[in-house]
């Protein structure tokens, strides 16, 4: 019924207009201002729109002709437009129909582009004498505008030293001081394209020069960028506790493999969830012939607040198999049973030399790693269900790692991590801490396939790092193997960092045994435009490796040692950055030097080349050692990869250039799909010197619920095999109370589920008779993640990064009813592995406001007051929206919460128009979808009285002011029937006394002549008063 009377209210107001104008032919040539500033037309308008007036709900089928929208504004009404450059929304400018675009106001204009142009009010307003200068853009780009002395003359301008004229039609003088200019003469001046849309009350704007605005926000934005890779989570956080238990997320892969010799099955089981309290993460394996060949157990607590083991501050706590802290120099130790507990950071690296990239993975699976586009490390075939990537060298500047991981089905999934190296891990002040105690080579429950330690036995080891300052940081590391077999062994290191002027990093590290045997390392970085530069030198006091023959002479000293030593040089960058291909490169140089003479060099050179046409990969090595039993080596691997329409090709070749030059390995993969969910696979390897070769042929069905690959493999002596592998991920949704299941990994990472539902009775909690919301569209913004909600009203959100926090968010335009608005603004959250976060996100029927502002002069006659901004404050006293009235000062808010809402007008705009009573309208909207109109303002035109003041003195206190007046009454000191009064103008610290106010400056000198006669100083100032 509201939406009919709204038509109804719409087309009376048009009938009315419309007889209106056609009564008289001066009417006919008037705007529709002007008609509607008619007395009796106003009252019978207002009377309607209290009575019917409903606001229309916009249909997002119907087109606008946006032609025919600026044919209904006549030239000389005023605009108020959206600036806007590309997507970017600047602010409102003021502006007026013309018969070609719009004049622009020169005032706004300049101050939202940031351009210093100064302003020069006109000294005799009748004359119109003043203008503005300055420059834009650039400082050579210099602008200077003189107003014309007459009425309708052309106003003069010089830009860049050449001169324009601009004529009357093409400009508007307003009585408050501004300039309004049409659109082309500002286009031509400093070439900025405007673009205007009418319908909507937008400006686009742009150059192919940045504006100073846009150079401003790049630099806040490269600012925000420097300080954190992402952008930050705002949204309330949503607490996230360890519990007593949960479901798991569980990743299980399933294989079996038929061939004429023998059948084998083996299957995975990765999972995560909460076990008392704490994250549990396992792992599972096993195979026909060995149920249960590996099993491994992580239990571990996370904190960001720093807050774990009391006085230790810890952030992480680990026991079960875990990674054994380094203290020094050498290789980080595999994973083993133990406990663990750190204070640093999380998601934060320990130093800024050397990082850990580790993680579980699928049994089968090969995973490459790539830094800033070059390969640099691979794992093929893993079958402890497990990568680990220690010690992997850090670069000056921007390390971007990427972990692509091919699973035995044909899938690919990547992982990213970034880290920019430019000075110490730690500040002035802070201290980091790691410990650990493991049993090294041992898993938590003995079941494992990996290969037992060298050096099996108990390790306790221990790193402190100190910043002493924010570019100097010491560290001291100890450790203690208890070995099962042998010598026990001690290491104790120093090492500093030291961070120049953000530019070079220079590290040293210190290492000593209980033999007094010493190791060093000493290393400096920098960059040098787009390229990271690096040098290192190692030494190393080793103990002399004897023969059988030498350890039984007597004459042999066991305690030799020989010193090893290593120098190596790096260099890496991208090259073409600008281009639509990217160029990465490295080149290395390691010299190696033995005491007794033995020396090698290895020189390598990678390269790889991305474009949209071809991805290009290419490596050379070369090796030489001094060595007579020793050969030089020059060998090379080439990577090609590329899309022929729906195929995917990858060709990889192999080969060696001395000691003989040969083609060792070609191999070649296509991937072709057949559907969305079927994907063929083809692979080929030929080794040239043994003349064999082997063939693969598969077929991937990617289903959202699992992936599932058949292949067959056969080889030049005709054996053959089938196999049929299987992989997918599940869990429970406390929210749905049902299973769901997902083809991508979910145990190493954070999960939500968000349920989606219509807020009848505003508790903010989801009640049994409460409608769910299908295709509601929910996302994780900073982890870039997304879903949509099912019959349930449930989204999953999968695979999200661990300890970044992130803002979850309802995507409106995704609900299905254009009446329904997000009840909450949305939730952060931080996600950890094998948790699934839970959400209730409540949604409400909007609210509507509307209402007419008015302006009431002297006379009591009213007119609607057209382009006057609104602003609109929830209880809390936040601005939640602003508007602007329409031609016919009706107003509208919509997308309302149930709230106590208030609204003003703008003080600004009051200002300009010289208006008063611009009072407080508060307005309550109890209900969800309640619509509130005849909310209208009405304002008072200002009446102001002209004249001469008599002042006889300014104060810094108004207790002053008073004092020096009770004087002069009590010393009769006054000469007219005293009417006193004091004004204290905006921004003044002073307050004026004045004693009298006279319409004539006659009468005003004759008074304060008489105060001059009794020694009292005044004197006569023009005054206006705003009655």
């Amino acid at each position: 019924m509201s939406r009919i009377s709204s038509v109804v209210s719409v087309l009376f107001i048009f009938s009315v207009v419309t007889l209106l104008s056609q009564t008289t032919s001066a009417a006919s040539k008037a705007n529709l201002s002007s008609a509607l500033s008619n007395k009796k037309l106003i009252a019978l308008l207002k009377d309607v729109n209290q009575k019917y007036q409903q606001p229309i709900r916009p249909n997002a089928l119907d087109t606008v002709d946006k032609s025919a929208v600026s044919s209904r504004f006549d030239p000389g009404e005023e605009l108020f437009l959206s600036l806007n450059i590309g997507k970017l929304y600047l602010a409102d400018v003021y502006a007026i129909k013309s018969a070609k675009q719009a004049h622009i106001s020169l005032i706004t204009l300049f101050e939202t582009l940031d351009f210093p142009i100064q302003f020069v009010e006109p000294v005799n307003s009748m004359n119109k004498t003043g203008g503005a200068s300055g420059w834009f853009i650039r400082e050579d780009n210099t602008f200077d505008l003189q107003l014309p002395t007459a009425q309708g003359k052309p106003i003069l301008v010089v830009v860049n030293g050449q001169e324009y004229e601009l004529s009357s039609q093409d400009y508007t003088l307003t009585d408050d001081g501004d300039i309004y200019v049409e659109a082309a003469a500002i286009s031509k001046w400093m070439d900025l394209d405007f673009e205007f849309d009418f319908a909507n009350l937008e400006l686009f704007t742009d150059s192919d020069i940045p504006l100073p605005i846009e150079q401003r926000l790049a630099r806040q934005s490269r600012r925000a960028n420097q300080s954190s890779g992402r952008g930050e989570a705002v949204l309330p956080m949503l607490q996230s506790n360890y519990q007593a238990i949960t479901a798991p997320l569980v990743d299980v892969q399933l294989a079996t493999t038929i061939d004429p010799d023998r059948d084998s099955a083996r299957y995975s089981v990765l999972g995560s969830h909460d076990f008392a309290y704490l994250n549990s993460q396992f792992f599972v394996a096993g195979n026909d012939s060995d149920e249960l060949s590996d099993v491994r157990l992580t239990l571990s607590k996370e904190s960001l607040n720093g807050d774990l083991l009391g006085p230790l501050n810890a952030t992480q706590v680990q026991f079960g198999d875990i990674t054994p802290v380094n203290v020094g120099i050498g290789n980080t130790a595999s994973q083993s049973r133990g406990f663990r507990v750190t204070n640093s950071k999380l998601a934060q690296i320990n130093d800024n030399k050397t990082i850990n990239l580790t993680g579980d993975i699928q049994l089968g699976w090969d995973i490459e790693l790539y830094r800033n586009g070059i390969l640099i490390d691979q794992q093929m075939s893993l079958q402890s269900g497990r990568y680990e990537f220690n010690d992997v060298d850090l670069l000056f500047g921007d390390n971007q790692f990427e972990l692509i991981m091919y699973g035995p089905q044909g899938q690919i999934e990547s992982q990213t991590e970034q880290y920019f190296i430019t000075t110490n891990s730690v500040e002035q002040g802070e201290g980091q801490y790691r410990f650990s105690v493991a049993d090294v080579g041992e898993s938590l429950f003995g079941i494992s396939t990996v290969s037992t330690a060298l050096d099996p036995g108990v390790l306790l080891s221990g790193v402190y790092n100190r910043g002493i300052t924010d570019w100097f940081s010491l560290s001291a590391g100890v450790s203690s193997l208890l070995a099962d077999a042998g010598e026990d062994q001690q290491y104790f290191s120093l090492g500093s960092n030291l961070a120049l002027f953000d530019r070079v990093l220079l590290d040293g590290i210190i290492q000593i045994n209980q033999d007094q045997q010493t190791r060093a390392e000493f290393g400096a970085r920098t960059r040098i435009g787009d390229t990271a530069l690096s040098a290192d030198y190692y030494m190393d006091e080793r103990s002399v490796l004897f023969t059988d023959e030498q350890l039984n002479d007597e004459q042999t000293n066991l305690d030799d040692t020989q010193l090893y030593q290593q120098f190596a040089l790096n260099m890496s960058g991208e090259l073409y950055k600008a281009n639509s291909f990217g160029v990465n490169y490295q080149n290395e140089w390691r010299h190696t030097m033995l005491e007794d003479g033995l020396r090698s060099d290895l020189l390598s050179n990678q390269l790889s080349i991305n474009s949209r046409l071809l991805y290009v990969s290419h490596e050379l090595n070369w090796l030489k050692t001094d060595d007579e039993f020793s050969e030089e080596q020059f060998s090379g691997t080439l990577r090609l990869q590329k899309s022929f329409g729906r195929v995917f090709t990858r060709l990889n070749a192999i080969y060696s250039i001395k000691p003989e030059s040969q083609l060792e390995q070609v191999s070649t993969e296509l991937y072709m799909p057949l559907t969305t969910e079927l994907q063929s696979q083809l692979e080929l390897i030929y080794y040239p010197q043994i003349d064999d070769y082997r063939a693969t042929l598969g077929l991937n069905w990617q289903h959202d619920l699992f992936y599932f690959t058949a292949d067959t493999e056969y080889d030049k002596d005709g054996d053959w095999s089938i196999g049929l592998n299987m992989r997918f991920s599940f869990g429970y949704d406390p929210l749905g109370e049902q299973f769901f299941m997902n083809r991508r990994s979910m145990a190493s990472s954070g999960a939500m589920a968000v349920r989606v539902f219509e807020d009848l009775n505003l508790n903010g909690q989801f009640d049994s008779d409460e409608p769910l919301i299908e295709n509601a569209k929910i996302k994780a913004l900073q982890n870039y993640r997304h879903g949509t909600t099912d019959k349930t009203g449930v989204a999953m959100l999968s695979s999200m990064t661990n300890n970044v926090r992130t803002d979850i968010v309802l995507d409106r335009r995704s609900l299905e009813d254009p009446f329904l608005i997000n009840a909450i603004p949305g939730v952060s959250v931080t996600p950890r592995a094998g948790h699934l976060d839970v959400l209730d996100f409540p949604v409400v029927q909007s609210g509507e406001l509307e209402g007419v502002v008015y302006v009431s002069n002297a006379s009591g006659d009213e007119e609607v007051a057209t382009y006057a901004p609104i602003r609109l404050y929830d209880s809390k006293g936040n601005e939640v929206n602003s508007t602007v009235t329409e031609f016919d000062g009706y107003y509208l808010f919509t997308d309302l919460l149930p709230d106590d809402y208030q609204m003003r007008i703008d003080a600004s705009y009051l200002e300009k128009k010289n208006l008063r009573g611009g009072k407080v309208i508060e307005v309550s909207l109890a209900s969800a979808g309640e619509i509130v109109n005849g909310a209208d303002f009405t304002l008072q035109e200002r009446e102001a009285a002209e004249g001469y003041v008599v002042s006889i003195g300014e104060f810094n206190s108004l207790r002053m002011l008073k004092a020096f007046w009770q004087i002069l009454i009590k010393k009769g000191v006054y000469v007219v029937d005293p009417k006193p009064f004091y004004y204290k103008a905006d921004g003044d610290k002073k307050y004026t006394l004045n004693v009298a106010f006279y319409p004539k400056q006659t009468y005003a000198n004759a008074v304060c002549a008489r105060f001059a006669a009794k020694n009292i100083s005044c004197n006569v100032a023009p005054f206006t008063f705003d009655i």
